[in-house]
């Protein structure tokens, strides 16, 4: 029976080869679209599932809330919490604590910089899942100045000899061994790293404050909750904790501690000083209901031309019956051809996937594959997902062409058109293109909007500027050397040095005005910068003065606050008031007002900030250089770094290039969608030429009688489009609203944003109705540009 169901099927594709193929293209690019992107959804939402005790671990993270009610929340926390929270709280089995940092690696006369350098406690193992692949997991991370590293770091360093017993010196001083080689973290983890150092040797390379005070935080605490624990209950605790044991000013400064479970830290977190940056949970389902919307397209082709069809089979079925074929038999035949286009569609959609698989993963950073023989849940989840595409789609079909009567479908009377079947037709054609429309519209908008970001005025000039970190700032006269060398050259125009790489959330100082009780102090960004700052951004100083090297006091008390700030604090006159930072414990002088910028992306409003002349704080150079003979430039400035900062790594960036990977994630969500709408109208499209098709073939004969009588082209292009121009437009009335609420909720992300305007609808419209025309079109002119005697000749 069922090599019958085969035999049927194949001959049906071969006689119908132009239906057939756009019922697999179809049903493949949407297949394709849906696994791309399941892979896709199924890797972001597994983050950090895959360590063994992922439901019981949580990290403690840091909250202050001010006198006037902003929050700030912190991942990191002070060094000394996770000991008493693990003393104290009886539900807490273990903890551990991270830190991760930027450093200089050096080996015989070569420096590399690595930014995934961990540190980490020998509890590290116990907490999460990471396979020590080589060495001793109770020596490893118990001794100072020891290092793991992981297998392609070893690679890296050593080649093909043994790393272990090996020495690394770090940051130019601090001699490391190598006690072993340490499993990389998977991709889908929220923390990733190269090395792991033993905590301990922090203590020799951080200050006695960094681990007392409860002010300095640096380190990520993870808490193993006992099993059946109620994390409710534990937060009391760890509240109690606090009140008893920490230092009084956490309450006066509205400083808390809260728990965040392990699974919610890459979506939710939602956190200053962020390991590494997040996941955006909203980008994740707005792909999910894509992926669905895209594969409902497909099979809503397949319904159509399978419906549209039944004429051509009906008396195939008339016989069936008279031979006596039940119902359910016809049905189970149908089914049996619609699951197998499916499996066909499948296998299309797998060997495309497998071909652009290596791209997709470039493009978004990901490891995404298609294990399938691997991977149970997997392959079950494909076959699932095929047997349903290929039931779903051949569900409708098989019950219509099962229902003809054997005396009207040996007539020639199972025809499709009218009723129900028609209106359904029509009805799917309509949420094909407004889906399509909603697609294309989303493109122009995200687009658009990237567009106006990256060309509104951010209140600094960011082009043209090189950004060079410092390899050692402490060192004040290598770097007044440096720059001095640097302004030497005449395609320099300028250098400033500054405390900060933007675009960045800044560091928070505690502030007062002078004589005001110490529960009015509230959290202010800082910046420590030069005198020539102002200048190499073309930041305008809008009342006052700039700082001066030649003026000491402007080292110890002065300050600058951004306009913002100064409204802030309410000065009337800003200029000669007073703010006392007890972070530092010192009060300043206001000197001058400067313009407000952006230091973050336009997803945030401008903050205040004050900037401070610290030239110890000094970590990066501002290096504004002319557009001509760029090369050459950053060639000079080469050769001056070398000359200044021998053996250490040249490494720079441009300013520009900083701030436009802000919206990396806004750049991909476009184009993404901009694929996936090309791919959706495409799909819908073949659908709408093969109904075209389909309904011309019906009407052969009535276009040749109209054409006889003196019907010309137009007439007939006219009478074959204009149906299919009403569904258009229908479709444009429903996906219009739809897309204007949906791409208005995600500009609400962006405090600076576009407003609608009328040409985007027009222009998404228009987009739409032409491809869909194009596709009808090409059938119409077919059939009106036929000779009448082929389609009369019969009768």
């Amino acid at each position: 029976m069922i090599k019958n169901y085969l035999k049927i099927a194949y001959r049906g594709f071969l006689k119908r080869k132009s239906y057939s193929f756009i019922n697999l293209f179809g049903l493949s690019t949407g297949i394709a679209c849906c696994i791309i992107i399941l892979l896709f959804v199924t890797d972001e939402l597994s983050y950090d599932s895959f360590h063994e005790n992922s439901d019981r671990i949580v990290r403690v993270q840091r909250q202050q809330i001010n006198n006037i009610g902003d929050v700030s929340r912190n991942a990191a926390i002070n060094y000394s919490l996770a000991d008493l929270t693990k003393e104290h709280i009886a539900d807490v089995e273990a903890t551990t604590r991270i830190a991760k940092r930027e450093v200089h690696v050096k080996i015989e006369d070569q420096v590399f910089t690595e930014s995934g350098f961990l540190f980490a406690e020998p509890s590290f193992f116990d907490m999460f899942s990471v396979k020590l692949l080589s060495g001793s997991t109770e020596a490893s991370l118990s001794s100072p100045m020891s290092v793991l590293l992981t297998p392609k770091m070893a690679v890296k360093y050593f080649g093909e000899m043994s790393p272990i017993g090996q020495t690394l010196t770090i940051n130019d001083e601090h001699l490391f061994t190598v006690t072993g080689i340490v499993q990389e973290m998977p991709g889908n983890s929220h923390f990733h790293y190269d090395f792991i150092a033993s905590m301990e040797s922090t203590k020799s390379m951080f200050s006695n404050s960094m681990f007392e005070h409860w002010g300095n935080i640096w380190v990520y605490t993870y808490a193993l909750i006992r099993d059946g624990a109620d994390i409710g209950n534990v937060q009391s605790e760890l509240d109690q904790m606090i009140s008893e044991f920490g230092p009084p000013a956490l309450a006066q400064f509205g400083v808390s501690f809260y728990l965040h479970p392990l699974s919610e830290i890459y979506f939710y977190s939602k956190t200053n000083s962020e390991i590494e940056p997040s996941g955006n949970a909203l980008f994740v389902y707005v792909f999910l209901v894509v992926a669905i919307l895209i594969l409902l397209i497909a099979c809503f082709n397949f319904i159509n031309l399978s419906t549209a069809r039944s004429s051509w089979r009906a008396k195939e079925v008339g016989v069936r019956k008279v031979l006596g074929a039940s119902r359910k038999s016809l049905i189970r035949q149908f089914l049996s051809e619609s699951v197998l286009y499916s499996f066909v569609a499948f296998l299309l959609a797998i060997l495309f996937i497998e071909f652009s698989l290596p791209t997709i993963n470039n493009f978004l950073a990901k490891d995404l594959s298609l294990n399938l023989f691997n991977d149970f849940q997997l392959l079950a989840g494909l076959i699932f997902l095929f047997l349903f595409v290929g039931i779903f789609a051949g569900s409708y079909p098989s019950l219509i062409l099962s229902a003809f009567t054997p005396s009207k479908a040996l007539k020639g009377n199972g025809k499709s058109e009218g009723g129900f079947n028609t209106y359904l037709r029509k009805g799917l054609v309509v949420f094909q293109f407004s889906i399509s429309t909603i697609l294309i519209l989303g493109t122009m908008v995200v687009y658009t909007q990237l567009q106006f970001i990256k060309n509104k005025d951010i209140g600094l000039n960011k082009d043209q500027v090189i950004v060079l970190k410092l390899n050692n700032p402490d060192s004040r006269s290598q770097t007044n050397s440096l720059k001095q060398a640097l302004l030497s050259n005449t395609n320099i125009l300028g250098v400033a040095g500054v405390s900060d790489e933007l675009p960045t959330s800044l560091n928070s100082w505690r502030v007062r005005k002078p004589g005001a009780s110490a529960e009015t102090e509230e959290l202010l960004k800082v910046m420590a910068v030069d005198p020539n700052f102002f200048k190499v951004l073309d930041i305008e100083l809008v009342s006052g003065r700039n700082f001066s090297e030649e003026r000491i006091s402007d080292l110890n008390s002065a300050v600058i606050l951004n306009q913002t700030a100064a409204e802030h604090f309410g000065f009337e006159t800003p200029v000669g008031e007073q703010l006392y930072f007890s972070t530092t414990d010192r009060t300043t002088e206001i000197i001058g007002i400067s313009e407000d910028f952006h230091n973050q992306s336009l997803h945030s409003d401008i903050i205040p900030i004050a900037f401070h002349f610290y030239p110890t704080w000094i970590d990066n150079l501002y290096i504004k250089v002319s557009a001509d003979n760029l090369s050459e430039t950053i060639n000079a400035i080469e050769n001056e770094w070398r000359s200044n900062y021998p053996g250490s790594p040249f490494e720079y960036s441009f300013l520009d290039n900083s701030f436009e990977q802000l919206y990396q994630a806004d750049q991909k969500l476009g184009v993404l969608i901009g694929i996936f709408s090309l791919l959706a109208i495409v799909i819908a499209s073949l659908g709408l030429l093969g109904l075209a098709s389909f309904t011309t073939e019906l009407r052969f004969k009535e276009i040749g009688v109209r054409k006889v009588l003196g019907a010309s082209i137009s007439d007939i292009l006219q009478l074959l489009s204009k149906d299919y121009f009403l569904l258009l437009i229908i479709s444009m009335v429903v996906a219009i609203p739809t897309a204007y609420f949906i791409m208005q909720s995600w500009l609400t992300n962006f405090t600076y944003r576009i407003s609608f305007s009328p040409w985007l609808f027009a222009g998404a419209a228009a987009i739409t109705i032409l491809i869909a025309l194009f596709a009808v079109s090409t059938q119409s002119i077919k059939a009106a540009t036929m000779n009448p005697v082929d389609s009369l000749k019969s009768e």
